[in-house]
């Protein structure tokens, strides 16, 4: 795991919940923002492809997920973001 600002090391307790909680890897797994009981901004690389995921920590979904740096979405890893947004 990753962070884009140290100081987000305090929670990583917190980021590892969560990742476990969305089945997301914590090992590949760059933590862009985060805020206790409010959200968390995340990249996840999966096989070579990144997605920025937005998780939502009032409602416990992901309320938004992007795959980054590519023109056609890879519609088969981003599924496993379409089953958290429900």
């Amino acid at each position: 795991m990753k962070f884009a600002d140290p100081r987000l090391l305090l929670f990583r307790d917190d980021i590892l919940e969560i990742a476990k909680a969305f089945s997301l890897d914590s090992e590949n797994l760059l933590v862009e923002s985060y805020i206790p009981n409010n959200h968390a901004i995340l990249v996840e690389t999966v096989a070579d492809h990144k997605f920025r995921i937005h998780v939502n920590l009032q409602e416990w979904r992901i309320v938004a997920a992007k795959e980054l740096g590519s023109k056609q979405l890879n519609r088969a890893l981003f599924e496993k973001y379409i089953e958290y947004m429900k």
